[in-house]
């Protein structure tokens, strides 16, 4: 291997480093800020299907992220490091599955069919990444420290990314387009601020989500069809942020949902509209239909505000909760760099 050759794989790596090091930042940072909404809205109320889903969400990705910063000085320990890490971020990958195929079944009306491909699509990358478990090993890198590195060819590894990015592209396709359609009576034309709670936080906060994660995919895969064109394409560190995106988007849109809630519990009135939106308790037997028409109107700040309300009295009925969303992608490497290990594997980076 060259000097240059070296050069640039070190510079991979600062790289590399420095972008986990900004999202380690930012996951602390969105923790710290959201704390008191996550304790208000979850830990004190009673233990749901929707809390748990929350808590995968949130912690799976940190534990995954912490693990990466335990110092290995023996090969062995290394090996045990790399497998724990690589768990965790397939585990994260799960929840976010979930409540992509929630959400589409929620606001389909129960259809399972679009569930059901919505679930298989994300679940995609998911199954590459464990079919990429057969070509990983573990190494202690004179410049990371202990990664993981893989003997997949560059050419395969392409190939995960396309077929990943592609089912990711469909499924939030499929997840936008049932949100504006289900929405789309509910909402009134010019005059958005009055669009009732539970449809602007579907129609606003979940376009947004979505739509972010959609470009995060496609930026991936015309990456991945750039690196077959030319091989001077570098290494896509898209996935890196991905990963901590998709938990705090998720993680911000259930705390907006318990926050719509406790909103409407105050509300003493309902009336009856056109579109309704069945929500079902994650893993749960209460099964509540909420209507979005009939419910208080949002103002500026309000979603923010109700962290700080009173818990009302009794149970609350109707929780809306959902589940998550997955992804992941590869870098090419050369073989000189797959025997430094420079192929990490954070999950979506492989496929």
């Amino acid at each position: 291997m060259s000097d240059d050759q070296i050069i640039a794989i070190v510079e991979q790596i600062h790289i590399e480093q420095l972008c986990e090091v900004a999202v380690t930042a930012l996951l602390v940072y969105e923790w710290a800020i959201t704390l008191s909404q996550e304790v208000e809205f979850f830990w004190k109320a009673p233990l749901t299907g929707a809390t748990i889903l929350f808590a995968l969400n949130r912690y799976i990705i940190a534990l995954s992220y912490a693990t990466a910063y335990i110092p290995s000085q023996s090969l062995s320990s290394c090996k045990v490091i790399a497998f724990l890490e690589y768990s965790f971020e397939i585990s994260a990958y799960i929840p976010w599955a979930a409540f992509s195929a929630m959400r589409a079944y929620a606001l389909s009306g129960r259809r399972w069919y679009i569930m059901t491909w919505v679930l298989l699509m994300s679940c995609i990358p998911i199954i590459l990444n464990l079919i990429q478990v057969y070509w990983l090993y573990a190494v202690i890198n004179p410049f990371a420290g202990c990664s993981t590195g893989t003997k997949m060819s560059d050419s395969l590894q392409t190939i995960f990314t396309i077929i990943s990015r592609t089912s990711l592209i469909l499924a939030d396709t499929i997840a936008i387009t049932t949100t504006w359609i289900t929405m789309h009576d509910t909402i009134r034309i010019g005059n958005l601020q009055a669009t009732p709670l539970f449809s602007r936080l579907f129609l606003v906060d979940g376009t947004i989500y979505f739509i972010t994660l959609l470009v995060l995919n496609i930026l991936d895969f015309i990456l991945a069809i750039l690196q077959i064109v030319n091989k001077e394409v570098g290494d896509s560190y898209s996935i890196i942020f991905y990963e901590v995106i998709t938990p705090i988007l998720v993680s911000r849109f259930l705390l907006d949902l318990q926050a719509v809630k406790r909103k409407t519990q105050h509300q003493s009135s309902l009336d009856s509209t056109s579109s309704s939106v069945i929500f079902e308790r994650i893993m749960g037997s209460i099964n509540s239909q909420l209507q979005p028409g009939d419910l208080q109107f949002l103002s500026g700040g309000d979603i923010e505000d109700m962290a700080n309300e009173e818990d009302p009295s009794g149970s609350g009925n109707g929780d809306s909760e959902e589940v998550a969303d997955p992804v992941l992608s590869i870098g090419g490497s050369s073989p000189e760099e797959n025997a430094l290990g420079i192929n990490q594997t954070r999950t979506g980076r492989q496929a």
